[in-house]
């Protein structure tokens, strides 16, 4: 899945140099952005990509420099995504400001291809482990991709997992619920489509996700039914009925 991102962006030529702002001017940075310039896309460390994945398009280089270094970038994202830049929302951002209204079909689909794969291995984990699935899918939301094939990835999961991520994103957004009847931004308001989030929330409300949630109760361990499967349940009672 990776290396259809890679394929589909082989075409993108390699940046002769990065232009940046002052702010980006100095040994350390300076060491950065020679380095990832010289070594072969695939060879360039986390060190070196991840501070780039954080500066791209604000202090450093074009969309078209961005688009060079994407799949490298993905990779990141799927294996190391504790940098700056990476979050989903804010690099699916950071991709629709490269130029994604004239990506090719592969191009296209490669991208979404990580941010399914991503979202599809975040919701099939145990939550903590793993609590990055709706992040995944508002990323591929803010890149065209319809709320209501994450719906459809969802059903097609099976296992425990699925449930308890339901559940938990359920518990973990009762504040939000409570305040704007919604799930919060997964990073930033400016960056999430307010109305996708509405639809998010009334599938993790909806009578499919109580059914699936009270169907895995009946075998978890008591201490998932207790501290998030019947707290979800009743959550979704909650916001229901108001």
């Amino acid at each position: 899945m990776i290396e259809d991102a890679y394929r589909a962006f082989r075409d993108v030529e390699r940046p002769v140099s990065l232009e940046r702002s002052p702010y980006r001017r100095g040994d350390e940075n300076d060491t950065v952005l020679r380095v990832i310039l010289d070594l072969p896309l695939r060879d360039i460390t986390d060190h070196l990509i991840g501070p780039y994945s954080g500066w791209a398009m604000t202090t450093v280089g074009t969309g078209r420099d961005y688009q060079y270094f994407l799949p490298r970038i993905l990779q990141l994202a799927l294996e190391d995504p504790t940098w700056i830049g990476v979050e989903p929302p804010l690099l699916a951002w950071r991709i629709r400001e490269s130029g994604w209204s004239d990506f090719s079909t592969e191009k296209r689909e490669a991208v979404l291809a990580v941010f399914t794969h991503a979202m599809a291995r975040g919701v099939s984990a145990p939550p903590d482990e793993d609590d990055s699935y709706l992040s995944w899918w508002s990323g591929a939301v803010a890149l065209d991709w319809p709320v209501e094939n994450g719906c459809e990835l969802i059903r097609s999961m099976r296992g425990e997992n699925v449930a308890l991520q339901l559940a938990t994103s359920i518990v973990d957004a009762y504040s939000d619920l409570l305040k704007k009847g919604r799930l919060k931004a997964q990073f930033a308001e400016e960056y999430e489509d307010e109305v996708a989030l509405e639809a998010m929330t009334r599938f993790l409300l909806s009578e499919e996700t109580e059914a699936r949630i009270i169907e895995v109760s009946n075998r978890a361990s008591a201490d998932d039914v207790s501290m998030i499967l019947e707290p979800a349940l009743a959550y979704i009672e909650l916001f229901r009925s108001s």
